[in-house]
């Protein structure tokens, strides 16, 4: 009996060690060694981050988020994370927190990223200035891969339900339309169809009658006569082109003549324009002389045919002056 409550005291010794080894260790990795100090970030979104995520500068681990609280600012929800972080460790002013995952498959953790501070404090002559415990740290949200592929499918679902569905329900009730239309149309096509076909039979069968054994002979007369029609225009023109040929070396032949006899020419031209002036100087009195014997002429055939005896006996007549002007 005595060596059982032996054994049992043992084995309950021992689990007791195990038990408060494993406390003692989960302790210590809990709560770090060293003291810490508290910093601030504030953050439109915190997706993937919780308390206990991991605070990592420039990816060594510092710290870890210890509060998260909902606040307003601007007017619009922000949240506000407490950074708790190795006493003493030094962040430099304009640095930055940021929300990022190492990899695809890693989760969500805050890296602090410094701006390159020591060029600038080398251009100014000035110390770098470093955060208090208590300060806010400038907070970015996460740009990760999955949150752009979310913004794109949101982006793509608004197109897709306020432009696409609208466009592919207009284009089947137009195409609904058209089948409408076309359901009603297709008797009348088809009849107009089988009009057409009918009408192209009868026109086939007439020139089948117009191309037949009876006036294939007039058909091949006709076309011999406009191939020899069409080779007497050829000829004749061929000799029109002879014909304006001789025309203009005779239109030559003729400036040479008159260029040769311009003189002659110019003489004959001369006297027939004094001679026409003559004649028309004395036409009146030609015109009146003319007129006075058709007169005479008319009386003595009206006398003539009045009393055809005066041909034997002679009448002693009264002459007449002769008509002037």
């Amino acid at each position: 009996m005595k060596r059982e409550n032996f054994n049992y005291l043992i084995v309950g010794v021992f689990v007791f060690s195990i038990m408060m080894f494993t406390i003692v260790v989960m302790y210590k990795l809990a709560v770090p060694d060293q003291e810490t100090e508290d910093y601030y970030a504030v953050y439109k979104s915190i997706m993937g981050i919780k308390v206990g995520s991991t605070v990592t500068h420039g990816g060594y681990q510092i710290g870890s988020v210890t509060k998260v609280e909902r606040v307003n600012q601007d007017g619009a929800t922000r949240f506000k994370l407490q950074l708790r972080i190795k006493k003493g460790w030094k962040i430099p002013i304009g640095s930055s927190a940021e929300v990022v995952a190492p990899n695809l498959l890693s989760i969500q953790l805050i890296n602090i990223i410094d701006q390159d501070l020591a060029v600038i404090s080398k251009k100014t002559s000035k110390l770098l200035e470093y955060h208090k415990a208590g300060d806010t740290i400038d907070g970015k949200d996460e740009a990760s891969m999955m949150i752009m592929l979310n913004g794109i499918a949101k982006e793509v679902t608004s197109v897709s339900e306020s432009s696409i569905k609208p466009l592919l329900t207009n284009l089947n009730e137009h195409i609904n339309k058209i089948g409408i239309k076309l359901s009603e149309q297709i008797p009348q096509i088809a009849e107009n169809t089988n009009r057409l076909l009918i009408s192209l039979n009868q026109s086939a069968d007439q020139v089948n009658k117009i191309l037949g054994v009876e006036n294939r002979g007039y058909i091949t007369s006709i076309l011999r006569n406009a191939d020899q029609m069409s080779a007497k225009m050829l000829e004749m023109t061929t000799k029109l082109d002879q014909v304006r040929a001789k025309l203009a070396n005779v239109m030559v032949n003729v400036d040479k003549i008159v260029s040769s006899n311009r003189h002659d020419v110019s003489r004959i031209v001369k006297s027939t324009r004094k001679t026409l002036d003559a004649i028309s100087s004395r036409i009146t009195t030609i015109v009146g002389n003319i007129e006075q014997t058709s007169r005479n002429m008319s009386e003595f055939t009206y006398k003539i045919r009045k009393n055809p005896g005066l041909i034997i006996r002679n009448k002693k007549v009264k002459e007449r002056g002769v008509l002037t002007n």
